[in-house]
């Protein structure tokens, strides 16, 4: 059972870095993409580490942005320098650099080894009331959006690019919407996907280039082109609605998921995952040694 791990960074070469070797084994392979708007010092410390680890390679570096298409670019790179590599694996897990397991490796491969290729995903038809406060995901979709800006409040081509959009919006401009798909789907960012799953997707962006430049501006795509994909293919019934990860939300939900602590630990034991999002190596340093002291 092979596993490739595509891992989106942007900072804190240390706590990659462990992450890594917590999941190293003979049967899983790393592609980092390395946000080309992270530091310099921490991706040069990475590919100082694992210059000479066979099983962990880096694909190209993207400039990414909250919110735009620029994440999708760097999962798709991520699967093109596995297949680029000739990784071989089972599945590709796409996860963030403050994931951390939260079961062993063997116990890991075991789940997927029974998982009957099925895949791993969580969706949601759009409209849903998950995103009920933008028309249930709908004005991510049929508005333009430009999202290659900073994420700071008052940063000018934000406040230039977010005041299109709501001009555009204001005069009621619509997006056509692609005549080749029938439905739209939102969800989690991350994901596991088998081998045959991640080769579908590459194709369909190489045969439809006209689906992906469609998203490029469409809001917060990362969670919504995978799924709308999959899910509109041969393998919408292969596809089980669960990401394996347990993440916190909070009471009320906010943008970001909340910086997981010791506090967290028996709800994670409970549930059914895999990995556990979001982990920073300060606020998070008792559980991850509590998860360590169960996961070896």
């Amino acid at each position: 059972m092979g596993i490739v791990y595509l891992i989106l960074a942007h900072n804190n070469f240390q706590q990659i870095k462990n992450l890594i070797y917590k999941l190293d084994s003979e049967n899983n392979s790393f592609i980092i993409h390395f946000d080309l708007n992270g530091n310099d010092y921490d991706y040069e410390n990475l590919e100082l580490v694992f210059r000479n680890k066979k099983n962990v390679f880096f694909s190209k570096r993207n400039r990414c942005y909250w919110g735009d298409i620029s994440l999708v670019d760097a999962s798709i790179d991520c699967l093109k320098t596995a297949y680029h590599n000739q990784v071989n694996f089972d599945y590709a897990v796409l996860i963030s650099g403050q994931h951390y397991p939260i079961k062993t490796n063997k116990e890991i491969e075991k789940y997927l080894k029974t998982a009957n290729n099925k895949s791993f995903m969580s969706y949601f038809s759009i409209p849903g009331k998950q995103w009920e406060n933008e028309n249930g995901g709908k004005d991510r979709i049929i508005y333009y959006h430009f999202n290659k800006h900073p994420r700071k409040r008052l940063a000018t081509k934000r406040v230039i690019y977010k005041g299109c959009a709501r001009i555009l919006k204001g005069l009621s401009v619509k997006r056509k919407l692609p005549f080749d798909i029938e439905d739209f789907y939102g969800g989690s960012q991350w994901w596991c996907l088998t081998n045959e799953c991640c080769t579908y997707v590459l194709n369909f962006i190489k045969e439809k280039p006209e689906i992906y430049k469609y998203f490029k501006y469409v809001l917060i795509p990362d969670e919504i082109f995978f799924q709308t994909i999959l899910l509109n293919s041969k393998f919408k019934d292969e596809i089980i609605n669960d990401n394996l990860t347990y993440i916190n939300w909070g009471k009320t939900p906010t943008p970001s998921p909340l910086i997981l602590n010791e506090s967290d630990y028996y709800r994670i034991k409970k549930s059914n995952s895999l990995w556990a999002r979001k982990l920073d190596m300060d606020t998070s340093e008792k559980l991850i040694k509590m998860l360590n002291s169960e996961t070896g």
